[in-house]
């Protein structure tokens, strides 16, 4: 399964703050295609707006219900300026466990049920917290070998 920017997933134009699903991996990029930057963000390279992975506060009603929410946002801090992008936009990778931590809240993202995401308490090897980055080419590669 990969990450997708889709929801659902025929909504081929994600926008700010679309929640990410799994979805089986297609090997055609488009919103499938994340970037790991150097400035610690999960970058979808969309639309006009870059977005980004986010682990922030929920706003309106459904705060109640849940007051977290994954979703992508539209990136904070512009790349070319050098601006500190935003703390709930960042997430550290843990190349020997797999980890994708978000540096403000200490939480790892995780697999749920049902192809849906969210970021909770990281626990250590945890199979639904361990992401695996490809590139496009490697992603067609295990599709032809699977």
């Amino acid at each position: 399964m990969c990450v997708d920017a889709a929801n659902p997933p025929n909504d081929h134009n994600p926008v700010d703050g679309h929640l990410p699903i799994l979805y089986p991996c297609h090997g055609q990029g488009g919103n499938q295609n994340f970037l790991y930057m150097k400035r610690k963000e999960i970058r979808h390279l969309a639309s006009r707006n870059d977005l980004c992975l986010s682990w922030a506060r929920r706003m309106g009603k459904k705060m109640l219900e849940d007051p977290w929410i994954l979703s992508l946002q539209v990136c904070a801090g512009n790349v070319q300026k050098h601006e500190i992008p935003a703390f709930e936009h960042q997430w550290t990778y843990d190349y020997k466990t797999k980890n994708l931590k978000n540096i403000r809240y200490g939480v790892c993202l995780t697999r749920l049920e049902n192809n849906q995401m969210a970021a909770n308490d990281c626990e250590a090897g945890s199979p639904d917290q361990r992401w695996i980055w490809m590139s496009t080419d490697q992603v067609k590669q295990e599709i032809q070998l699977g």
